[in-house]
């Protein structure tokens, strides 16, 4: 089919209509995968934001606020820290898919 329609193309003399049309369905897609692309960097950027802030605000309770001893305090954070990441992970990854249909 693809062969036929080439054929087709160089017959009629229509290789400039083809590689003008196809120009234009390259860049109305691109711009449609830069603004998805623009879109997933804003959300990395405000998760990045919430997990600092949820940090802090652990790390402020712990220090002014609770009698814990400070190898306690280093652990959680450390806990608080990777599963902040973790859920910022899995929400990427679920952004990947719904934009791009992988999850890569």
């Amino acid at each position: 089919m693809l062969i036929s329609s080439i054929v087709s193309i160089r017959a009629y003399s229509a290789q400039k209509m083809f590689q003008d049309q196809m120009k234009d369905h390259v860049n109305d897609l691109r711009q449609a995968e830069l603004a998805m692309n623009d879109i997933s960097r804003w959300l990395s950027f405000r998760l990045e934001c919430l997990v600092s802030f949820f940090s802090a605000a652990v790390a402020i309770y712990f220090v002014y606020f609770s009698q814990t001893n400070s190898g306690l305090v280093a652990f959680t954070l450390s806990i608080v820290s990777s599963f902040s990441y973790s859920i910022m992970g899995w929400v990427r990854v679920y952004n990947n898919l719904e934009v791009n249909g992988e999850p890569n």
